[in-house]
């Protein structure tokens, strides 16, 4: 077996590579929900477990705003094992009305180049601000 790969076959070059993907993606829900296998279980602080299928149907309110005034992000940190990855971003995002700032902590198990599991960990407070 590879050095970092795991039964499955996934390496840790592989689960990085989709990690950075899903952080680059951040603003592009499109490319965000393609990195996502159709199957995969996706569970968020706050709202609990829900189908890939409505990944886009919960960011709907942030892709119907006009386009922002003002935009950050930082990854913050990443730790990769085999298929499974911790990844720490802040997102910083205004338009006229509202400036959304989040931190979030996403753990994802990675195989065959898509996320397989997600799990959300975000202050829902701020996430209710915006996606509500």
């Amino acid at each position: 077996m590879a050095a970092n790969a795991t039964a499955t076959g996934a390496t840790s070059e592989e689960t990085r590579r989709v990690a950075i993907a899903l952080f680059e993606a951040m603003e592009d829900i499109p490319a965000m929900d393609a990195l996502i296998a159709p199957d995969a279980t996706i569970w968020a602080l706050g709202d609990g477990y829900f189908d890939r299928a409505d990944f886009l149907a919960i960011h709907k309110p942030y892709m119907d705003r006009p386009e922002p005034v003002a935009r950050r992000t930082k990854l913050h940190g990443l730790v990769v094992d085999g298929e499974r990855a911790a990844i720490e971003m802040e997102w910083e995002i205004s338009w006229p009305d509202v400036t959304y700032h989040q931190f979030y902590h996403h753990v994802l198990i990675v195989r065959d180049g898509l996320i397989r599991s997600m799990r959300l960990y975000q202050d829902p407070v701020m996430g209710a601000k915006l996606f509500s």
